[in-house]
């Protein structure tokens, strides 16, 4: 980002970087929900779920979708289908 100062930009480079995550495993379920496990640069695993719109909600088909993501390796709220939820909080990832 350019529009940053030169300063600011050396100072976000130095101290935070960015890793990729290795994709581990992808699950799909009839509704579309699709469930995805990553492995991050410590061997750690996290995952994400993509939930689509429930029709009910909007009447009718709808392209909308939430997106749950893993901001820390284990989760502390519990939700029955997230794998994270079942494990407890070890660390927070700082992507």
């Amino acid at each position: 980002m350019s529009s940053l100062p030169k300063a600011l930009r050396d100072r976000l480079h130095a101290e935070y970087g960015l890793r990729t995550l290795e994709l581990v495993r992808k699950q799909g379920a009839r509704d579309t929900t699709q469930k995805f496990l990553w492995r991050l640069s410590d061997h750690s695993l996290i995952e994400s779920v993509l939930i689509p719109a429930n029709p009910a909600l909007y009447g009718e088909a709808s392209d909308r979708h939430t997106l749950c993501v893993s901001t820390q390796v284990g989760c502390p709220v519990g939700c029955p289908f997230c794998a994270s939820g079942k494990a407890r909080v070890l660390h927070k990832q700082y992507f």
